[in-house]
């Protein structure tokens, strides 16, 4: 464990940056009461009830009992508010809502101690800026060694509340048969305050238990192992659908017996190829009217949860500070295949792909592969596709060739999340008889992220086979062959279905006052218009000339804000807010300010967008240039469209705009690293984009700093760069016209509100030619 850290470690031993990221990513929890904001309720001891980490920017893993109510008497429920608070590198506290998601078991005793395996998850509204922990792919039941584990939890030391790690040891199991087993812990580390804190395996690199107990001797408690968390409920299955245990006797016998299953000597048995993926059918263009929704389904809380842990920890290769692959890199040693950085990357990818639908049609994958499989369902039998590559890295040490095996894992993936048909593949050692797991459907929304992702296992599984002897590569590289041109085709382009737009807009003008920092007036106006008409008629509708707090801002304008939207809302069509502010104040978060139809927040209910209500003070050049303005409107379907090209960030570090900013006069400037106007590294870009004349920009909040009004909040974390690249490039080559992005920025904020937060704190300045009207229509 004291190797030295390659590529970011800068020295330091893996041991040290493991403890540090745990460290890091170990949050508290508390419980919210009337009259305390959110950074007040978490700087008081005595709303603290315990600890928990960050599994995923958006998810708290903690214990069900932490969520206990001391002054009421009573648990917080599902569906119930608690606090939980990260502390940043430089000690600040940063303070998030959440709600408690899911408890195991579902019902907690009337009385004493919450029964194991006592796990409980909470859903965040906004992502965490900072680390999360990284959890274990092992297999329910595999043994833990005896030492080399590392315990952190938030302790209240005095009315002070303290962070404190320290070293155990497994000294043993509890709970008789029937129980779900928890482990028997010895160390320093056990005190009240600490459940729910991470168990760190410091010879692994990963998080492999929760604490869950204090044992009345303070030496030794007890922990949850991480993959309880595979008895969360499956939606849409019932208990006698669960999966049949691996040595379940099937119809041609048992699974080891012969190739019925897959299995032919020591061969590896290839999964059936996939038939060919039925084409989208056409969009027919919808008459102007609200877009029906579908039914939400039922959520399956476990996949959700490890989609956006691999996305996140994905998504930290890019940056430049040490990360969890970093150290499990140097735990592992140079040369091994496949290695962290392997396992890391296709996780990123599995998280893209349609899961398997249930925990047996991944058993039925992992059947047609030479493993010892025999218990490894066993409590919980593995449900993703990371936990499918986890049983291949626990159970592989008999195997001749892991890396070969990992290629064959990732063909079957392919085969499966492609709805696999039943034609033979082209080199297996026997003929399958047994139907291909199916995985389940993905949605619209992430069509392009799993065709995506396809490729990507293309990839990986070509440059795997290059590895292989020639006689064996040769075998591989036809069978990719084939599932490629089975499989490729344009990627889609699915129009959006068209949207009924309100005739009117409301219009929000903030005016900041020079001589009373920290306050504003405002005024509220409505414009009605027609899209690429005469200058729009505008009505104003309420003023104020006194100076109002900015915090104060979203509760004076409560009431106006309602009545102007009355005037405006039409039946399935929410008036447009434009938000005119001062160049330094574009960070404003009038997005996350409550509706007043009680519906959520203001960007969750309707588009908001930004305009600069400042630049006369940069000079006529600041105007928006109208011949810009009309290439970023497309008229017609054959029209060139738009495409965003992210200027400031280079690999998730912040880089200088260059001197001619987007030079084609469709590029739409993203800022992935702007800070605000203050800011001494990444202030000048948004400026900058002002005076040039751009009237449409996107950015994402990552700390908005102004001299005048100080530091407001962001939610972006840093090195979330690659998927956030990815996803604003889609969505805005999908829209084809800036007229729809204010519409398409509305979809972004309700899906982000329902867990997808790569769009959490995003911005669109859509700031029409003095002439342009206001009002929006989708093209």
């Amino acid at each position: 464990m004291g190797d030295a850290v390659n590529g970011g470690g800068e020295g330091q031993p893996a041991w040290k940056i493991l403890e540090d990221l745990t460290k890091a990513a170990t949050v508290r929890i508390h419980v919210p009461r009337a009259g305390y904001s959110p950074l007040d309720t978490v700087q008081e001891a005595g709303l603290f009830l315990g600890s928990g980490f960050l599994a995923a920017p958006q998810w708290v893993l903690t214990c069900a009992h932490v969520l206990f109510d001391g002054a009421a008497l009573r648990p917080v429920g599902k569906g119930e508010r608690v606090i939980v608070c990260q502390v940043g590198p430089s000690g600040l506290p940063f303070a998030l809502e959440g709600e408690v998601a899911a408890v195991l078991p579902e019902h907690g005793p009337a009385t004493g101690p919450w029964p194991a395996p006592d796990l409980a998850l909470v859903r965040l509204r906004r992502p965490a800026p900072y680390t999360c922990a990284y959890l274990s792919d092992r297999p329910a039941g595999t043994q833990l060694d005896g030492n080399g584990l590392y315990q952190v939890g938030w302790i209240d030391n005095g009315g002070r509340l303290t962070l404190r790690g320290g070293a155990v040891t497994v000294a043993g199991t509890l709970g008789g048969p029937g129980e779900p087993e928890q482990l028997l812990l010895k160390g320093e580390g056990f005190i009240a305050g600490s459940s729910g804190g991470p168990v760190v395996d410091l010879r692994r690199g990963e998080v492999v238990a929760v604490v869950k107990s204090r044992l009345r001797d303070g030496g030794s408690g007890s922990a949850v192992d991480i993959a309880c968390l595979r008895s969360l409920a499956v939606p849409g299955l019932t208990a006698e659908r669960a999966t049949p245990p691996f040595g379940t006797m099937l119809p041609d016998g048992p699974w080891w017996e012969g190739a019925a299953t897959g299995r032919a000597g020591t061969d590896l048995a290839a999964p059936v190829p996939a038939a060919v993926l039925p084409e989208p059918r056409a969009e027919v263009d919808a008459a102007p009217g609200p877009v029906p929704q579908p039914p939400e389904p039922e959520e399956d809380l476990y996949q959700v949860l490890y989609r956006d842990h691999d996305r996140y920890h994905a998504s930290q290769l890019a940056g430049g500070a040490p990360t969890w692959t970093d150290a499990q890199r140097a735990l592992w040693g140079p040369g091994t295949r496949p290695g962290p950085l392997d396992r890391t990357r296709l996780y990123g990818l599995f998280a893209e792909l349609p899961h398997p639908v249930a925990p047996a049609a991944l058993a039925t994958l992992l059947r047609g592969l030479p493993l010892d499989l025999y218990g490894a369902d066993r409590p919980h039998p593995p449900r993703a596709w990371r936990d499918g590559f986890g049983v291949l890295r626990d159970r592989a040490g008999g195997v001749r060739d892991p890396y070969t095996l990992a290629l064959r894992y990732v063909l079957a993936v392919l085969h499966a999340a492609t709805q696999a048909g039943a034609a033979a593949p082209f080199h297996a050692a026997a003929h399958s008889t047994a139907a291909p797991p199916p995985a389940e459907a993905p949605s619209a929304t992430g069509t392009r992220e799993a065709e995506h992702a396809l490729r990507k296992l293309r990839d990986w599984a070509a440059d795997a086979a290059d590895e292989l002897p020639p006689g064996v590569r040769a075998v591989y590289h036809t069978e990719l062959a084939d599932w490629w041109r089975a499989h490729e085709r344009p990627a889609a382009v699915l129009p959006r279905p068209r949207r009924r737009a309100a005739r009117r807009a409301v219009v929000l003008r903030v005016d900041a006052l020079g001589w009373q920092p920290g306050h504003v007036t405002w005024g509220l106006a409505v414009e009605e218009g027609e899209p690429g008409g005469p200058e729009p008629l505008t009505e104003s509708v309420h003023e104020s000339a006194d100076a109002v707090p900015l915090r104060a801002l979203p509760t004076a304008l409560a009431g106006p804000l309602a009545d102007a939207f009355r005037r405006c809302d039409e039946p399935a069509a929410p008036a447009v807010l434009h938000v005119a502010l001062p160049h330094d104040l574009l960070g404003l978060e009038v997005d996350t300010w409550p509706d007043p139809s009680g519906g959520g927040p203001l960007g969750a209910v309707r588009p908001v967008v930004v305009r600069c209500a400042s630049r006369e003070q940069f000079g006529p050049e600041a105007e928006v240039d109208p011949v810009r303005w009309a290439a970023l409107h497309p008229r017609g379907p054959d029209a060139e469209g738009v495409h965003g090209s992210v200027l400031d960030c280079a690999g998730g570090a912040p880089r200088p705009l260059a001197d001619d900013l987007v030079t084609h006069p469709a590029e739409i400037p993203v800022l992935c690293q702007y800070r605000g106007a203050a800011h001494p590294v990444t202030g000048d870009a948004l400026p900058r984009l002002v005076r040039a004349g751009y009237g449409v920009a996107l950015w994402r909040r990552r700390g908005e700093f102004s001299r005048t009004y100080g530091m407001v909040p962001g939610y972006a974390y840093d090195g979330n760069c690659s998927g956030f690249h990815t996803r604003v490039g889609q969505e805005v080559r999908a829209a084809h016209s800036a007229a729809y992005l204010p519409y398409a920025l509305h979809d972004w904020r309700r899906a982000a509100e329902h867990g997808q937060g790569w769009s959490e704190g995003v911005v669109l300045m859509y700031d029409p030619p003095r002439a342009a009207p206001a009002l929006l229509a989708p093209p």
